[in-house]
């Protein structure tokens, strides 16, 4: 067992003490055993909703055990059971980021600027949320953009403590069809389609009809005077 600097710990998460590498890892057993951590109540941030024992794998990032918490005085222990060899610590839940105002921006090109016969909208799209951290420690977020069910995107953030920012995704050479975008939860549509201005299509084809008739009516008055 040996101490070592944590991995990146999720956005709600704050670490307590120290992480423990335990090895030789991977090591996995036929049965399990227990595990028990120390850590200084006066430790535990003053915003904690919960405490409990993680260990981390670089697939999967950090998951909770299931443990039996013991506390006497200012000391706290929590004990749990393993069938594996990683990274334990202990974590402190605390309030963490809020994703919201979500906005998707499609983009909109004439075909023709000078007499908009059609629009090509959505080709590209750009989609923003603003991402605050509500809790009161520097704490790293991957915001994730989600297409049509399929990652598109993924960008982390850190924050400190009540700060805030834009996260702004990309969607360039979008196909026709329709979209359905989600980022952390917050869901909207937009659509790659051609709307064509079939009023100033026909008001344009009829001038067109009319010039002709009146040139062949032009044409026969002429030749009835010759």
């Amino acid at each position: 067992m040996r101490e070592v600097e944590s991995p990146v710990l999720p956005s709600y998460a704050v670490l307590v003490g120290s992480a423990y590498d335990f090895g030789p890892s991977p090591v996995s057993f036929n049965k399990t055993i227990s595990l028990t951590l120390g850590y200084n109540v006066a430790d535990l941030p003053d915003d904690a909703l919960a405490v409990g024992m993680n260990y981390f794998h670089v697939l999967g990032g950090w998951t909770p055990v299931s443990t039996v918490d013991r506390q006497v005085a200012e000391i706290g222990s929590l004990t749990g059971e393993l069938d594996h060899f990683t990274i334990f610590a202990i974590l402190a839940e605390v309030p963490g980021f809020e994703v919201e105002h979500l906005s998707i921006d499609a983009s909109r090109t004439p075909i023709w600027p000078f007499l908009t016969f059609a629009v090509r909208t959505g080709e590209d799209a750009t989609v923003s949320v603003d991402v605050a951290n509500t809790g009161n420690h520097e704490a790293i977020r991957t915001v994730r953009l989600e297409v049509n069910g399929a990652t598109e995107g993924t960008q982390a953030v850190t924050l400190d403590a009540g700060q805030s920012a834009e996260v702004v995704f990309e969607l360039e050479g979008n196909a026709p069809g329709q979209y359905v975008v989600v980022v952390e939860g917050l869901s909207g549509e937009f659509s790659n389609f051609l709307w064509i201005n079939w009023w100033l299509v026909l008001l344009v084809a009829g001038g067109v009809i009319l010039v002709i008739l009146l040139g062949f009516w032009g044409y026969r008055k002429t030749r009835e005077i010759v």
